[in-house]
């Protein structure tokens, strides 16, 4: 329930702020865009970041760029706690640029990682292991029929080869 009528008038008006953001987030996109960026850096990368462009924490945003959240490092406090994030850039003249963000200029989207809490995983890092396996064992198998399926090199001695060789040469190959 509302205070007042100014109250609901106020919450009325900051609803319908917040409808004409994301109706055009910025000069770039509209709101399927925005959603389309997001939902990609975050199954590619795992996670996603939208820089708010706003004055103070409780103001509505004027923009919300999506971004890579791989370009941003977390800032910590002594306690290791998250107090704000910051990304480098090169400026036209080569200099690397940091730029720190308050932890309210950035909406940080991420999947869980149970590795990282403040990081996101992505789906196929969590399968790497296995799709590089799958990838090895492919390129094995197309060499192995490739060379008809005969194992690679000859063994040629000038001597007779006795018992104990043949155990050398089952354990090589």
């Amino acid at each position: 329930a509302w205070k007042n009528s100014r109250d609901k008038k106020a919450a009325d008006r900051q609803s319908n702020q917040w409808s004409t953001l994301f109706e055009k987030p910025n000069p770039d996109m509209g709101l399927q865009q925005l959603m389309e960026a997001t939902v990609t850096y975050l199954l590619l990368f795992g996670e996603c970041m939208w820089v708010l462009d706003r004055d103070e924490a409780t103001a509505v945003p004027r923009e919300i760029q999506p971004f890579d959240g791989r370009l941003f490092e977390p800032v910590k406090n002594k306690a290791e706690k998250l107090t704000g994030w910051k990304t480098e850039t090169i400026n036209a003249s080569g200099d690397r640029v940091e730029t720190p963000f308050a932890k309210w200029e950035v909406c940080h989207f991420k999947l869980f990682n149970p590795y990282d809490p403040i990081r996101g995983l992505a789906p196929i890092e969590a399968a790497q292991l296995g799709i590089d396996q799958d990838q090895l064992a492919s390129e094995y198998n197309k060499a192995f029929f490739s060379n008809s399926a005969l194992p690679g090199g000859v063994d040629r001695k000038s001597t007779r080869l006795n018992s104990s060789h043949g155990y050398i040469s089952y354990a090589v190959f």
